[in-house]
């Protein structure tokens, strides 16, 4: 049987979903061991140094391109360093639907910054997802983790970075590879020079750890950006999104295998709202558009 353009491009957004939920894991298993920066900045600039080897001959440079990039860069380093640091704290599974609560957030940041009023299926499900995220991080007396706070202020400035890298990408003169590649190795750049500033750099390397760093960068970043975008070229905003939710189901069922992680009934309740709420706020959208953007997060 012979699979449609559509098909093909939507199991290759699910196999990057299944190797993103990995990623939790390796960079988890890792982030006791590398400092964040370190982390954060040598997995991008191997993404960026994949996507541009695989890609260069598409790219159409230009200075919007190049300016843009380097913002989002910016604005995306910060949400994945946020994120790295969590996860010295956290599960990789709760950091995994922490994450995700990103999508839920778009809608609501949307409606501060630019006046676009979100519809009441998006209302609704902002409150669940608050709700799910009050229930895996909240504990009595009233405070959370350490860990559960810096992700969420990790998924604050993802959902931040989608808004502005949504209208890059539709903004005359950019090229969507060209913002990710300098995207990615903005990234790269700028947290491995803190690495170097503060003498950061692994003074050993093992073999686990250096393959699991190889795996997040050259695998998580590279590959799956490197597939994402041609494959969000074929399929509408709503099929890809609805697939994108799975990757923090891949990443409990991953840090279970692998990581020995148990759930508490906490974190499920809470993960169902946040993952409830993330379908909710995908179907809530309008199904026609293409899908756009500028590749995974890795």
């Amino acid at each position: 049987m012979r699979l449609s353009e559509q098909t093909k491009g939507e199991l290759s957004i699910l196999f990057c979903q299944v190797c993103l939920g990995l990623r939790f894991v390796s960079v988890k298993a890792i982030s006791g061991i590398y400092a964040p920066s370190f982390i954060t900045g040598a997995r991008f600039l191997m993404g960026g140094l994949v996507l541009f080897a695989v890609m260069c001959r598409k790219i159409r440079w230009s200075a919007v391109t190049l300016r843009r990039g380097f913002i989002m860069g910016c604005m995306l380093g910060v949400a994945m360093w946020l994120q790295t640091c969590g996860l010295q704290f956290s599960s990789a599974s709760k950091s995994a639907y922490i994450s995700s609560a990103s999508v839920v957030l778009v809608p609501l940041l949307n409606c501060l910054l630019f006046r676009v009023k979100p519809g009441f299926w998006q209302g609704a499900a902002a409150l669940i997802c608050f709700t799910g995220v009050v229930v895996m991080t909240v504990h009595f007396p009233f405070y959370i983790e350490w860990g559960d706070g810096i992700l969420l202020m990790g998924a604050f400035m993802s959902a931040s970075t989608s808004i502005y890298s949504s209208r890059s990408v539709r903004t005359p003169g950019t090229d969507s590879t060209g913002l990710s590649v300098v995207q990615m190795t903005t990234i790269g750049v700028l947290w491995l020079l803190p690495t170097a500033v503060t003498g950061s750099w692994p003074t050993c390397f093992e073999v686990k750890p250096v393959l699991l760093l190889l795996y997040s960068g050259l695998i998580g970043a590279g590959l799956c950006n490197t597939l994402a975008i041609s494959a969000y070229r074929v399929t509408t905003v709503n099929r890809s999104s609805l697939i994108v939710s799975t990757q923090p189901v891949f990443a409990t069922l991953f840090s279970i295998l692998f990581l020995g992680e148990r759930l508490s009934l906490r974190l499920l309740l809470g993960a169902a709202m946040v993952f409830g709420a993330t379908l909710l706020t995908i179907f809530a959208r309008k199904p026609a558009l293409p899908a756009a953007g500028t590749g995974t997060k890795g």
